[in-house]
């Protein structure tokens, strides 16, 4: 049985199964649905990384403030972009609200105890589309190394 989920990436409509239903709640059950106001800062450079985030509406901006005060743009999230995904310990950049955005804010240890019991929840999180934002921002940390 197929079940439809408004709201997929970039307005798109998600169909799920039904224990893939299951574990997007239970995805939905451990975040934290947060608002931001224009230029408003969701995390800033050197925070500790204990948060990753997905975009629910609007835009965020991936960016670094560089030492002449202008502000180097490494990339722009939209709705269904997930973003602020880490393996160092602190973050290399700093996140913003383009305009008024919506994300949910996903926190890291109860997310891999989540992956760990949900095997379904494991394939959801490698669907071409969360795999391709995982890669992009890797590329993106890697070459402010």
């Amino acid at each position: 049985m197929a079940i439809t989920i408004l709201g997929g990436v970039n307005g798109s409509i998600l169909k799920a199964k039904s224990g893939q239903l299951d574990a997007l709640v239970a995805l939905e059950r451990i975040g934290t649905r947060l608002s931001f106001g224009r230029n408003d800062e969701i995390y800033s450079e050197g925070d500790e990384v204990e948060c990753w985030y997905k975009v629910i509406s609007r835009t965020v901006r991936i960016c670094k403030l560089l030492a002449d005060e202008q502000r180097h743009i490494a990339e722009f999230c939209f709705s269904g972009d997930s973003f602020g995904i880490d393996n160092a310990n602190e973050r290399v950049y700093a996140a913003e609200a383009v305009d008024d955005v919506i994300v949910m804010r996903f926190r890291r240890a109860p997310t891999e105890q989540l992956i760990d019991r949900n095997p379904m929840l494991a394939r959801y999180c490698a669907t071409p589309c969360c795999v391709i934002s995982l890669a992009r921002m890797a590329a993106r940390y890697c070459s402010a190394a």
